[in-house]
């Protein structure tokens, strides 16, 4: 009995992470916990890294301590491995304080009754993410897929929205930080990544609650709840956020349903819909918001008070690349629009920018996290828009 202590440099491999579902453990290589302790403990008094690849890592369980699957104090890279219906009191399915690594790899129903439903992230810990996807995790404090206090990365990977999940339900649920909680100490980075349709049940930021430091660059917070304050995001008063074409749209909140701001926000070329509340964001310039005007936005190049009709902004859904955004739809006023100096050359789904998307005679950047591209047919036939027909039939 007992976890499988790691004490040395090794590599572990399997034969794949295999497709999970509810009445089947895996069809992978399987390491199930049994539900009676942590699968991996991988230790510090050496040095080396250690990788794990290609396993199912499920039903590891540690009450009353931390990583039911994983706790990690060294240096770990986790590939292809799905981590499913893992169970502690911090870190649900890992718990890390050192340096972490995953890379494509799904975190599925994690719990934990504390902290970290997914993730448990100590300070001074350093941890990269790349192409990994976390879905129905739940803390019962804060940090329901993801809690941070040390140097975290996202690129291309994604907290909730329509990802298959192994248990058939894909948002992440905590007290507050539905997606991610980044504490004082905590900073974190997204590329290229989405955090949508998580669930604050208590006090705030359905999708981020940010205490620290974030950045943003080509991501998507959108369809997050908060059963209080900021839908998509909430800043306190410590938190700084810098966004570059990014995506923050559709959440709800009784107060702030794109963004509680009580900390400071900088922005340039990105998108928000919704409603904005508390501090006024810091504009560079090249920001749309819909349909009011409570983000401050100041710039001559930004736009305020588009009607949500005139916006023709798509659902969270599958648009193409690693993870869902909101598609712009032809004749949005968000297309070539942005600053086409500080844009990105690629948009989040790893598409070419600036694109010719309003179909003007000139590539300019697109508002947000999706670059649209240019109408296949000049008369707006795929808009279903028909004022520039010749005729319809039956007429």
């Amino acid at each position: 009995t007992g976890d499988l202590d790691i004490r040395a440099p090794m590599t572990i491999i399997g034969t794949g992470q295999g497709q999970l579902d509810p009445g089947d453990p895996a069809s992978g290589t399987l390491v199930y916990g049994n539900d009676s302790d942590r699968i991996f403990d991988v230790h510090s008094n050496f040095s080396g890294a250690v990788q794990i690849r290609d396993l199912v890592l499920a039903h590891g369980e540690r009450p009353n301590n931390n990583g039911g699957a994983i706790y990690n104090r060294g240096n770990l890279t986790l590939r292809r491995i799905t981590a499913f219906k893992n169970e502690a009191d911090l870190g649900g399915a890992v718990y890390s304080t050192d340096r972490l690594t995953m890379i494509d790899c799904i975190v599925d129903g994690g719990l934990s009754a504390d902290d970290g439903g997914g993730l448990y992230l100590t300070a001074g810990s350093n941890t990269t993410l790349t192409r990994t996807v976390f879905t129905d995790n739940e803390a019962g404090g804060t940090g329901g897929g993801i809690y941070n206090s040390g140097t975290l990365a996202l690129n291309q990977s994604q907290l909730g929205g329509f990802y298959f999940s192994p248990s058939n339900k894909s948002t992440n649920d905590a007290a507050w930080g539905g997606g991610i909680h980044n504490t004082g100490t905590g900073s974190l980075t997204l590329v290229q990544s989405t955090i949508g349709r998580n669930r604050a049940t208590g006090l705030r930021g359905g999708g981020l609650a940010n205490d620290g430091a974030v950045t943003m660059t080509n991501s998507t917070i959108s369809g997050n709840i908060s059963a209080n304050e900021g839908g998509n995001i909430s800043n306190r008063n410590t938190g700084t956020i810098t966004m570059l074409n990014s995506t923050v749209a559709q959440g709800s909140a009784p107060d702030g349903s794109a963004i509680k701001n009580q900390g400071s926000i900088s922005t340039t070329n990105s998108l928000f819909a919704g409603a904005c509340t508390g501090a006024d964001l810091n504009s560079s310039g090249g920001n749309l918001e819909s349909p009011g005007n409570g983000c401050g936005l100041n710039q001559a190049s930004d736009q305020t008070g588009v009607a949500s009709g005139l916006l023709i902004l798509y659902p969270l859904s599958d648009f193409g690349g690693l993870t869902d955004t909101n598609k712009l739809g032809f004749g949005s006023p968000a297309i070539d629009a942005a600053l086409n100096g500080p844009c990105p050359n690629k948009d989040q789904r790893d598409e070419d920018r600036p694109l010719d998307g309003d179909d003007s005679g000139s590539s300019i950047c697109d508002i947000g996290a999706f670059e649209g591209a240019p109408s296949l047919f000049a008369d707006g036939f795929e808009t279903g828009d028909t004022s520039r027909w010749a005729g319809t039939f039956p007429p």
